[in-house]
């Protein structure tokens, strides 16, 4: 994947370190996963939900990282890729 800082087709989102980010859905997904930075493992997991949380990175490195929101449903599914600034 190419770093966020070459992604200017991205959203960009700006949060502070370690604030609550919320996600609302249209729709209820059996399972949101949440990708931040360069971990391959999902940092949230929650079933059958319209709407997750969960705090921005708070330790210190890349004040610029990716956020992977990946959502499936009845319907098929959707995924949000966003630019998440830590000001």
């Amino acid at each position: 994947m190419v770093g966020p800082e070459l992604r200017h087709d991205v959203p960009m989102l700006s949060v502070r370190p370690g604030e609550l980010v919320r996600f609302h859905l249209a729709f209820t997904a059996r399972s949101v996963d949440v990708y931040v930075g360069r971990l391959t493992k999902s940092v949230l997991r929650r079933r059958g939900t319209r709407v997750v949380a969960w705090r921005a990175p708070s330790g210190r490195g890349d004040r610029l990282v990716m956020l992977d929101v990946r959502a499936p449903g009845a319907g098929g599914s959707a995924s949000y890729l966003a630019r998440l600034r830590l000001r």
